[in-house]
């Protein structure tokens, strides 16, 4: 996973994007133990108008490491990354605020748990919901900043509903 995480940090530095960060299952196997994946989802925001533009850039960059492209995807040393542009306020939010972990000796930006929370909330599937529930219960996180999350995008009730789940358990 670090050479991969080295590849979107090259991005980055090289401008292609403003700004990344490790979303869904990566992202949550950084505060849960849950089975690895061999895939990173990506969010990112653009550093062009143009997304065709800002993917054509990121394949040329693969293509010149030697990185194999598969679809709409870069295949670095076996760890897939799929491309995400962060389109919505929530969404950019979420990238702007990501943290900083390492892997291994690299640094690596992730999604807070606050905001993996909110986007969760959004999921209709049920086994994000089961992760989603895991989240609240097992991993340490900021319950102000949560509450100003969930009031500003307007997803209080969802998580009261989320709540009350907990509590009937």
């Amino acid at each position: 996973m670090e050479n991969a995480i080295k590849f979107l940090n090259l991005i980055q530095d090289s401008g292609i994007f403003r700004k990344y960060s490790v979303t869904n299952s990566a992202a949550i196997s950084f505060y849960l133990d849950v089975d690895s994946t061999n895939t990173l989802d990506v969010l990112f925001i653009n550093s062009d108008d143009d997304i065709k533009s800002t993917l054509k850039k990121i394949y040329e960059l693969a293509e010149n490491k030697k990185y194999l492209q598969e679809n709409n995807s870069i295949v670095v040393n076996n760890f897939t990354i799929n491309f995400i542009e962060a389109e919505n306020e929530l969404l950019k939010e979420a990238v702007i605020s990501s943290e900083c972990m390492k892997v291994g000796r690299t640094k690596c930006q992730i999604l807070k748990a606050e905001y993996l929370i909110a986007l969760l909330l959004k999921s209709k599937d049920e086994k994000e919901k089961r992760i989603l529930l895991r989240i609240i219960q097992e991993v340490e996180f900021d319950k102000d900043e949560l509450k100003s999350i969930l009031s500003y995008f307007k997803l209080k009730k969802k998580y009261s509903d989320i709540e009350r789940i907990i509590i009937n358990e």
